[in-house]
C-alpha cells in the first residue's frame, strides 16, 4: 500500500470513528473487500469487542439509508448455529454500518492460504455446515449471493457464514452482477453463470453453485476456474466443461465428485433443487479409510457402449478416465426395469422383478446393494451410468426391460460398470411367465459372476421360488405396488391383492408380510380405527413367521404393533432386535425401532437407529421424514423442521409429512406457519387435530370449534382419533375436555397417542393428575417423569 492509499485508509477510519464515537471505539482495520471495510471496535454499551462493517461509498449512494436499515433489520432475524448473527446496524453522518460478533479464529480463506488444500473430512464438515446455513436462510427468502472462503469463518471447529445482511441489501439494490459503476456483486471466482449474466431473478441454487466452487477449492487447492480478468473468468464459468475434483485428487470418492459436479451444473435446473438436498447428499458421502490409496491411471481411456440407464435407448458417451482402487469394492444398484409391453400395463411387474433381484443380491456377503428407494429415484429418468455411480457410490448398474405378450416374457438385462461405462454382461431371455423365478436366478448369478462375488457351494437359489402359482405372484407384486404409495385408496387395493394371492396359494408367505405392512400403515396413518388395523398386523405377521421365521419384515411389523398399539414395549424391542439380527440392511427395521426408542424416551439411541436407516436408504422420503420425527420428540425442533422440509422436497404431495411439519411449527411457537401447513392438506383426516389447534393458537376460536363439528360428521363414516380431538380442546384452553379425550384414547389406542409421554404439544397437561394416570396406563411413567423434571 503506497502513502496515498495509506492516507485514505487512515482518513476513512477517522471518519468512521468520529461518526460512531457515541457507541463504538474503532481501533483498527480487520479487512476489506469490494463492498465494505471491517473494523475491530469496542461496543461501549455492552462492553464487548465487535466487528464493525462499513459499506463502501458507492454502495452507500446506491442503497440509501432507509432501504439499508429495512433490509438489515430483516436479516437480523436469521438465527442459526452456522450463521454469523447481527448485533446492530444503522446510519450516522453518511456512514452505513452493521455490527457482528468478533470471532476468535480465522476465515476459510486464511486456512486455505496456509494449508493449500484440506483433509477430505474437514472439507466435508465445512461444506455440510455451510449448506445447512444456506438451507435455513433460503427457506426464509434470503439468497447470499457471495458465498466464498472470505465469508466463511472458522471458530471452535465449526463454520459460520458471514455477510447475509449485506448480501440482502446489495441484492435488493442492484439489477445485475455488475452495476453502472463497475462494482461486482459477488466474487467472480465463485459466481454462478446466471448471476454473472444478471439474467433475471436468481434463487438459492446460485448459492449452491458458489458452495460447489468453495468445496472444490477446499479439496484441490484452487477454484474450478481461474482467468486473467473478471469478465473472462465469468465466461469460463458459463462455457467451460466442469472439472473433476477426482482427477485432480485421487482420494476424492466418486460420490463426492458427483455431488460437486451436480452443484456446478451450468443450468440451475440441473443442480440440486435446494441446499437441503445438497446437504443430504454430502451427509451420505463417506471419507476413504486411512491407508487405502486410490490411484488414477492416466493412460487408460475407454469409450463405453452404454452411457444412459435407459435400456430402450442406449447412447454413446465421451471417453472418460478410468479410476482404479487398490482394494476392490463390490457394489451394485438394480435400476427399475422398463416396461416395453405394447399395452404399457406391466409397471408393477417390472418393479417386482427389480425388487426381487435387489433382495437376492443383497443377501450375498461382500456385495453392497443400493436400497430400493435410492434405485427407484432414477425411474423414468435418463441418467449417465457414471453419474449414478458417483451419486450412489456403486461400481456397477444392473438395468433391464420386460416385454410381455400373453404368457410369454421377453426379459433383457445388462450389467454396466460405472467407472467407464463398459458393458460387463448382457443377455435376453424369452420364456413362459411360469419361468420367472428361474430367469431371475440366472440374472442374479450372472451378476455375481461378473462382479467376482464368491458363492458357497451350498448357496441356495438366489431368488427363492416362494410360490408355484404365477398368478398369485403377480397379485403380490400388484399389492406391493399399491402399498408403496402409502395412500388410503392404494392400501385398500393392496389388501385386496394380497388376499386374492393367498386364496390362490394359502402357503405363499409374502402376501402375509404384505398384509402386515398394509395394516400397519393403515393404523399408523390412522386411516382405520386402531382395533381394525393393529390386531390384523399381529395375525398376518405371526402367520408369515409360522411359515418362515427368518423374515425380518414380519418381525418388524410385529414390533411396531406390539409397541404402538399394545404398549408392550419390551416385546416390541425384542421383535425389532430379531429383525435387525436377520437383516441388518432393512432400513425400515432401524426406522421403526427408532420410533419405539423415541416413544420410550431413549432419544440418543433413537437418533443412532434412525441415522442407520438414513445411511442405508438416503433417498427414502419415509425415512427422511422419520429422522425429523425422532428429532421432534427429542425437542430438537429446528432439526425436525429442517428434516421435514427435506422430505417434502423429495415428494411435495405427501400429506403425512406436511402434518409432521405443522406440529413442529406449533411446538416451536410458530402457529401462523403451522396453520398454513395444515391448510395445505385439508382432506387429510389425521391432520384435523393439528389444524384445529393451530386455528385456536392463532385466535380463530370459532373456526377451531368448527373443526370439532367436522370431526363429528367424520366419525359417522370415517375414523378420527380421540387424540386429535384432545389436541383441539387443548388449543382452545379446555384442559378437562382434552384430558377426557385422552382417557378415551386409552381404550382406542391411536398410533399418535403412543408418543404421549414425549410429545411437546401436551406439555400444558404434564402436571395434571389425570394425565399422570393416562401415562401410567401406557407403561411410560418413568419417561414422562424424566421429562417433567428435565
Amino acid at each position: 500500500m503506497d502513502s496515498s492509499e495509506l492516507g485514505a485508509t487512515d482518513s476513512h477510519l477517522a471518519n468512521v470513528a468520529a461518526a460512531l464515537s457515541d457507541r463504538y471505539v474503532v481501533s483498527r482495520e480487520l479487512g476489506r473487500g469490494g463492498m465494505a471495510v471491517v473494523y475491530l471496535a469496542d461496543d461501549l454499551r455492552h462492553g464487548r469487542q465487535v466487528a464493525l462493517k462499513v459499506l463502501n461509498p458507492e454502495l452507500t449512494a446506491s442503497v440509501g439509508a432507509e432501504r439499508f436499515e429495512r433490509e438489515i433489520r430483516i436479516a437480523a432475524g436469521l438465527a442459526h448455529p452456522h450463521i454469523l448473527g447481527l448485533h446492530d446496524s444503522g446510519e450516522k453522518d453518511g456512514v452505513l454500518y452493521y455490527v457482528m460478533p468478533y470471532i476468535e479464529g480465522e476465515s476459510l480463506r486464511q486456512r486455505l492460504d496456509r494449508e493449500h488444500d484440506l483433509p477430505i473430512d474437514a472439507a466435508l464438515s465445512i461444506a455440510r455446515e455451510v449448506a445447512d446455513a444456506l438451507g435455513y436462510a433460503h427457506a426464509r427468502g434470503f439468497v447470499h449471493r457471495d458465498v466464498k472462503p472470505e465469508n466463511i469463518l472458522l471458530s471452535g471447529g465449526h463454520a459460520l457464514v458471514a455477510d447475509f445482511g449485506i448480501a440482502r441489501v446489495v441484492g435488493a439494490s442492484t439489477t445485475g452482477a455488475i452495476t453502472m459503476s463497475g462494482l461486482i456483486v459477488g466474487s467472480p471466482l465463485y459466481m454462478s453463470p446466471e448471476q454473472a449474466a444478471a439474467d433475471g431473478e436468481i434463487d438459492g441454487r446460485s448459492d449452491l453453485y458458489s458452495l460447489g466452487c468453495v468445496l472444490f477449492e477446499m479439496l484441490v487447492g484452487t477454484p474450478p476456474y481461474t482467468a486473467s480478468s473478471p469478465m473472462r473468468l465469468m465466461a469460463r464459468h458459463a462455457t467451460d466443461p466442469i472439472p473433476s475434483a477426482r482427477v485432480m485428487r485421487g482420494d476424492v470418492s466418486p460420490a463426492l465428485d458427483g455431488a460437486i459436479t451436480r452443484a456446478l451444473a451450468k443450468n440451475p435446473d440441473d443442480r440440486f433443487p435446494s441446499a437441503l438436498a445438497f446437504l443430504t447428499t454430502l451427509q451420505g458421502v463417506t471419507t476413504p479409510a486411512a491407508g487405502v490409496p486410490v490411484a488414477l491411471d492416466s493412460t487408460e481411456f475407454a469409450t463405453p457402449s452404454l452411457g444412459s440407464h435407459s435400456p430402450a435407448h442406449p447412447a454413446r458417451v465421451a471417453p472418460v478416465m478410468r479410476a482404479t482402487s487398490a482394494t476392490a469394492v463390490n457394489s451394485v444398484v438394480v435400476l427399475p426395469f422398463t416396461d416395453l409391453s405394447q399395452a404399457k400395463d406391466q409397471d408393477f411387474f417390472c418393479d417386482g422383478i427389480t425388487e426381487d433381484l435387489r433382495a437376492a443380491l443383497a443377501r450375498l456377503p461382500g456385495l453392497r446393494v443400493a436400497s430400493r428407494t435410492s434405485a427407484m429415484s432414477y425411474k423414468g429418468r435418463s441418467v449417465d451410468v457414471r453419474t449414478i455411480g458417483r451419486e450412489l457410490d456403486v461400481a456397477a448398474v444392473l438395468e433391464g426391460s420386460v416385454q410381455r405378450s400373453g404368457d410369454r416374457l421377453r426379459l433383457s438385462a445388462s450389467l454396466i460398470g460405472t467407472s467407464d461405462g463398459f458393458q460387463l454382461w448382457s443377455e435376453t431371455f424369452e420364456r413362459d411367465a411360469t419361468d420367472i423365478f428361474s430367469v431371475q436366478n440366472e440374472i442374479a448369478r450372472s451378476v455375481v459372476d461378473s462382479l467376482s462375488v464368491t458363492l458357497s457351494s451350498s448357496q441356495p437359489a438366489l431368488v427363492p421360488r416362494t410360490t408355484t402359482n404365477v398368478e398369485a405372484y403377480q397379485l403380490f407384486l400388484r399389492g406391493r405396488h399399491f402399498w408403496n404409495r402409502r395412500q388410503e385408496g392404494g392400501l385398500q387395493k393392496a389388501v385386496e391383492c394380497f388376499r386374492e394371492a393367498l386364496e390362490l396359494d394359502p402357503l405363499y408367505v409374502l402376501p402375509y408380510v404384505g398384509l402386515a405392512d398394509a395394516f400397519n400403515t393403515f393404523g399408523a396413518y390412522e386411516y382405520l380405527p386402531p382395533k381394525d388395523a393393529f390386531p390384523r398386523v399381529i395375525a398376518a405377521a405371526e402367520k408369515a413367521l409360522a411359515i418362515d421365521p427368518t423374515l425380518a419384515e414380519a418381525h418388524t411389523a410385529l414390533g411396531s404393533a406390539r409397541g404402538h398399539y399394545f404398549w408392550e414395549w419390551r416385546a416390541a424391542e425384542e421383535s425389532f432386535l430379531r429383525a435387525l439380527a436377520l437383516n441388518p440392511q432393512y432400513s425400515l427395521a432401524h426406522a421403526y425401532y427408532a420410533l419405539t426408542l423415541a416413544a420410550t424416551g431413549r432419544h440418543e439411541r433413537a437418533r443412532d437407529a434412525i441415522a442407520r436407516a438414513q445411511h442405508i436408504d438416503p433417498l427414502s422420503q419415509i425415512v427422511n421424514a422419520l429422522v425429523g420425527w425422532v428429532a421432534f420428540y427429542a425437542r430438537r425442533l429446528d432439526d425436525a423442521i429442517h428434516q421435514y422440509k427435506i422430505a417434502i422436497e423429495m415428494e411435495p404431495n405427501f400429506p403425512v409429512v406436511h402434518s409432521f411439519l405443522g406440529f413442529a411449527y406449533l411446538a416451536a411457537g410458530r402457529p401462523d406457519e403451522a396453520l398454513a401447513e395444515f391448510k395445505s392438506i385439508p382432506a387429510f383426516r389425521t391432520a384435523l387435530g393439528g389444524l384445529g389447534h393451530a386455528l385456536a393458537a392463532c385466535g380463530h376460536l370459532d373456526e377451531a370449534r368448527a373443526v370439532l363439528d367436522e370431526m363429528e360428521r367424520y366419525s359417522e363414516g370415517a375414523y378420527v382419533a380421540a387424540f386429535s380431538r384432545a389436541m383441539i380442546h387443548l388449543g382452545l384452553g379446555d384442559r378437562d375436555a382434552a384430558l377426557t379425550w385422552l382417557e378415551t384414547g386409552l381404550e382406542e389406542r391411536p398410533y399418535t397417542m403412543s408418543f404421549l409421554a414425549v410429545a411437546p404439544i401436551v406439555d400444558p397437561l404434564r402436571n395434571e393428575p389425570r394425565f399422570a394416570k393416562v401415562i401410567e396406563r401406557m407403561g411410560l411413567t418413568s419417561v414422562a417423569g424424566a421429562l417433567s423434571t428435565s
